[in-house]
């Protein structure tokens, strides 16, 4: 048996709210004619490493491992950077919030990689662009032009990084269901 994981910076409550309001707003203004199947503020985060299908008895193992690694962490902060088409030089299928890179972030997302590796053959090496996935969508009309699109700033700048989360994830109809399985407070 597996479970199909993943493991995320968790967002703060006011954050969250101010992330779907910008959501709504882009919905409302520049979006109304399309469709976009935009996150759910419950399932806003952001994503450091995808895991895949584990199985279930490797992640007593894992939790551990991923605790020693929180201890070797200080806290950060990602400061924000840009509202981007996803992913970079391809054809767009999201929208992000992307992050400047952060030697603490590069830090967390390469020791969980080294520290996990053993066990879990489908992790990939970290990729440094941390981002947050506002939406997704299969095709805009041509209303659009992705060329020239200037997503207006969203109302906060930076987002404070003091734990990380390994979260189950279920594909359902409706959208997924992440369930937080273990939190890991960072060093300081």
């Amino acid at each position: 048996m597996t479970k199909r994981l993943f493991i995320a910076i968790s967002l703060s409550e006011l954050l969250a709210d101010k992330l779907a309001d910008y959501q709504r707003n882009l919905a409302l203004e520049q979006f109304r004619r399309e469709k976009i199947n935009w996150t759910k503020k419950e399932n806003l985060h952001l994503t450091v490493h995808f895991l895949a299908e584990v199985e279930i008895k490797k992640i007593e193992q894992l939790i551990s491992l991923l605790g020693a690694v929180a201890k070797t962490i200080p806290a950060f902060d990602l400061v924000f950077k840009e509202i981007i088409w996803a992913p970079p030089r391809r054809q767009p299928r999201m929208i992000w919030a992307t992050f400047h890179g952060h030697n603490q972030y590069q830090k967390l997302a390469t020791e969980i990689y080294r520290a996990t590796k053993d066990i879990l053959f489908e992790i990939q090496e970290p990729k440094f662009l941390p981002h947050l996935t506002l939406a997704r969508f299969w095709f805009l009309s041509r209303s659009i032009d992705v060329g020239r699109f200037i997503f207006p700033p969203p109302t906060f700048d930076c987002v404070p990084v003091a734990s990380f989360c390994l979260f189950a994830s279920e594909l359902t109809a409706t959208g997924p269901i992440y369930t937080n399985l273990a939190r890991f407070d960072l060093s300081g």
